[in-house]
């Protein structure tokens, strides 16, 4: 399999991949950045009456494969909010939320 590099454009890189008569691409991200500062944030008491504190910060390459997914699969079945919001209560994105506490 041959890759090359399309580029970085400041948050994300493309790269493509060719397998066979195939070619694949694929965004790749690097979100120890993002993770490290929601572990900050949920270091930090914020206010649970405040409508405008942030909940989460989601890498966008997780964010836009989240949005197809529900658009493939899940968009008849619920809204897209509400997918969203499963996704983040989810063990598997935990580290995605900037507080210790459901969505």
């Amino acid at each position: 399999m041959s890759s090359f590099s399309l580029g970085h454009n400041g948050v994300t890189e493309t790269l493509v991949h060719f397998e066979g008569d195939q070619m694949i691409t694929e965004e790749v991200q690097d979100v120890e950045l993002i993770l490290t500062a929601n572990q900050r944030l949920r270091s930090i008491q914020q206010s649970k009456r405040n409508a405008m504190r942030l909940a989460a910060s989601v890498p966008l390459v997780d964010y836009t494969r989240w949005k197809r997914e529900w658009k493939q699969y899940h968009a008849n079945t619920w809204t897209w909010q509400t997918y969203l919001v499963m996704k983040l209560n989810s063990r598997d994105y935990s580290q995605f939320r900037t507080e210790d506490m459901r969505i």
